[in-house]
């Protein structure tokens, strides 16, 4: 009896770290080595350092800044994603009732509301590159 129990406590907690190592190469990118990126301009090749900075070459410009945000988002998407949740006044969704000030004095700056006002006037070559 103890030892089934042993066994399968064992054997709960194998799997539980198999799961974790699983995750965690799914979902950290890759630091080193080459990701070769595909797209309708054409294709694009990241290369970091050993230290992690990133290199592109790519067939064209459109590729080329393609791959710069492919790159932004593997580096800095929690970064990216919590501007966009500072401009919208929303950090409170996030960190709860202590950031309910900020939220207020951020809506009232408007950032939402200027972005939208300014946005028809960005030129086309401006809004293709981002």
């Amino acid at each position: 009896m103890i030892k089934t129990f042993v066994f399968t406590i064992l054997t709960i907690f194998a799997i539980a770290i198999i799961g974790v190592m699983w995750l965690y190469f799914i979902f950290v990118p890759t630091m080193y080595g080459v990701v070769t990126i595909t797209w309708n301009e054409g294709r694009a090749n990241i290369t970091r350092e050993l230290n992690g900075i990133p290199h592109i070459s790519a067939d064209s410009w459109d590729m080329a800044y393609y791959s710069l945000g492919f790159m932004h988002s593997m580096d800095r998407l929690w970064q990216m994603d919590k501007i966009r949740w500072i401009s919208q006044g929303r950090l409170s969704e996030l960190f709860g009732a202590k950031t309910i000030s900020l939220d207020k004095s951020l809506r009232e700056i408007g950032f939402i509301k200027w972005s939208e006002e300014i946005t028809p006037n960005i030129p086309q070559e401006t809004i293709s590159v981002i």
